[in-house]
């Protein structure tokens, strides 16, 4: 198999993972360098959002945070941390308007809604107040 072969072979694969990954998810929306989501029928049961860097999709960057904890859910793959600046942005994004929802307040009411509609074992109450998440 020649260079080309390989590095064709390469992103075929790539694409593909892509795919797979935003086949399992639902995008909640962006912030400074992130993208939060929600990963469809998520066999953890431990209600939790998903927030990587979004120019490589988790290559670089990639956490999960519990929803109705201030805590970090750091699975496999998944045990970046948040520095100080990034803790404030994610409150910040949090409790702002969703840029593609008009039915929800926040991005918080949204992330609850997406999490209970596609995740059935660990639902979470709507009335869920935002942690404190500058204490991650």
């Amino acid at each position: 198999m020649s260079d080309k072969q390989i590095e064709e072979w390469g992103r075929a694969v790539q694409q593909m993972h892509e795919a797979e990954l935003l086949n399992e998810m639902a995008r909640v929306g962006f912030f400074s360098d992130f993208e939060v989501w929600i990963r469809t029928d998520d066999p953890g049961n431990i209600p939790h959002f998903h927030v990587w860097d979004k120019n490589s999709k988790g290559g670089l960057f990639h956490t999960c945070v519990k929803i109705e904890t201030p805590e970090y859910f750091h699975h496999t793959g998944k045990e970046d941390i948040f520095n100080s600046k990034q803790k404030k942005e994610l409150v910040e994004f949090l409790q702002a308007k969703p840029l593609k929802s008009h039915w929800h307040p926040t991005n918080w009411d949204f992330i609850i809604t997406l999490w209970n509609a596609n995740n059935s074992k660990a639902e979470v109450s709507e009335d869920q107040d935002i942690p404190d998440y500058t204490k991650l």
